[in-house]
């Protein structure tokens, strides 16, 4: 497999311009969400190897939202889809598409305009039961600037957030002193909700380094993980219930010998099928974490890439690290029981918006999310996986009847429009 970018020089030949035709199929024009088809032809002679949606109106793009997940140009003809529950916009009457030629890095200046049908938008919220918000993948070490700027967005866009969720990868590499220094961050911030955490993989890497035991690292984790109350929780599997629902922490029994995927003994899996069953309403969510993503679920899982990119900027092979094998049996066992479930899951990385950021739920699954990184994110080309400056995560609404996850990008202080989804209850 060849692991090389497709980048390179395009034909002299070609020059970038806007596609021939764009049409934007929405599957029902009357719900509110995205889904659809958007399908653009391009002439022959046309450089561009990508085209950029964003959302706009009258006035034009939506500023405070980025661009819909850029797609790649197939051919003459390219269909790309829009997933489900992904919502439009209230203040959206147009779709903009620009051209961009991936070799040159070169957009278009003008889009090719669609009009929306009239109406289309037609979700409205009123005040939630409940607010917070996830991220995870920190890796807090020398530079805490990233999470002083989430604290700082989150107390400005949800003044009343019930709690940060930062499931695992809390600390690069689990040492007492990022800990303390993510515990310092967070009090300089005026305002900040509290900080719930899961255990990451990264957590452990004082074990890895052979500097201490992982029942220590797990110890060190334990002394600075709170519960609402202001406890310290006694495992790394624990949960509390918020505001009337329930939180699940999921951790890790046994790190494989690369510390990269998870384990689960047979009793953790009794203890969350006990744990999900506690006063359980199957109308009422349950909001579980746990690190690593199931296999075959969200993106960075399903086999789209074949390798990464290092930080010497040589490409090398990869295989899937996560949650697999007998122990993705043993967590799927447990969660086809309870479809209430909404499982956040990290560890790939991956920008949200990309698809299958969110995997719907079905009759074997209940839903679930990549919360990408707060850190560093992960974009995907050419089945090459590239770490890139980035911060996102999510900010969650709970409403009577709704779940409303939306995509932030932290670092720009704006929505990202793939990541914009509502669930019912």
């Amino acid at each position: 497999m060849n692991l090389k970018s497709d980048k390179g020089k395009a034909p002299l030949s070609k020059r970038l311009q806007l596609p021939r035709t764009a049409v934007y199929t929405l599957t029902n024009e009357e719900s509110g969400f995205a889904d659809g088809v958007i399908t653009v032809t391009v002439d022959k002679s046309n450089a561009a190897t990508d085209i950029i949606p964003f959302w706009a109106n009258e006035n034009g793009i939506l500023k405070e939202y980025r661009s819909l997940y850029a797609f790649r140009i197939t051919g003459e003809t390219t269909d790309f889809t829009i997933g489900p529950n992904i919502l439009i916009p209230r203040d959206a009457t147009k779709l903009f598409l620009y051209a961009k030629d991936f070799f040159s890095g070169e957009i278009t200046r003008e889009p090719f305009v669609i009009d929306l049908p009239q109406g289309v938008c037609q979700k409205e919220f009123g005040e939630p039961v409940l607010e917070f918000q996830v991220i995870s993948d920190l890796h807090m070490a020398d530079d805490d600037d990233p999470y002083i700027a989430i604290l700082k967005d989150i107390v400005t866009v949800s003044p009343k957030s019930a709690g940060l969720f930062l499931n695992g990868d809390v600390t690069q590499s689990g040492a007492d002193a990022e800990y303390r220094r993510h515990r310092a961050a967070h009090a300089s911030v005026e305002g900040a909700p509290a900080c719930y955490m899961s255990i990451g993989n990264h957590d452990f890497y004082q074990a890895k380094a052979g500097l201490e035991t992982r029942g220590q690292a797990r110890e060190r984790f334990l002394r600075y993980a709170r519960c609402p109350d202001g406890s310290s929780p006694k495992d790394q599997h624990y949960h509390f219930w918020l505001a009337g629902y329930h939180f699940v922490f999921l951790g890790d029994d046994e790190p494989a010998g690369d510390y990269l995927s998870s384990a689960f003994q047979k009793e953790t899996m009794a203890w969350l099928r006990k744990t999900l069953a506690e006063n359980r309403d199957p109308l009422r969510p349950v909001f579980l974490f746990h690190h690593q993503p199931l296999q075959n679920t969200v993106a960075g899982s399903r086999g789209e890439y074949d390798g990464f990119t290092g930080a010497d900027g040589v490409a090398r092979y990869a295989v899937f690290t996560g949650l697999w094998g007998k122990n993705a049996d043993r967590l799927r066992e447990v969660l086809g029981d309870f479809p209430e479930v909404i499982l956040f899951s990290g560890h790939q990385h991956i920008t949200l918006g990309y698809p299958n950021t969110m995997r719907a739920a079905d009759d074997t699954l209940p839903a679930v999310f990549n919360t990408a990184s707060a850190s560093q994110v992960a974009s995907i080309r050419d089945h090459v996986k590239t770490k890139e400056n980035g911060s996102e995560g999510y900010y969650i609404s709970v409403y009577a009847d709704q779940i409303l996850v939306r995509g932030r990008d932290f670092k720009t202080k704006q929505w990202i429009p793939s990541a914009q989804f509502c669930l019912n209850v």
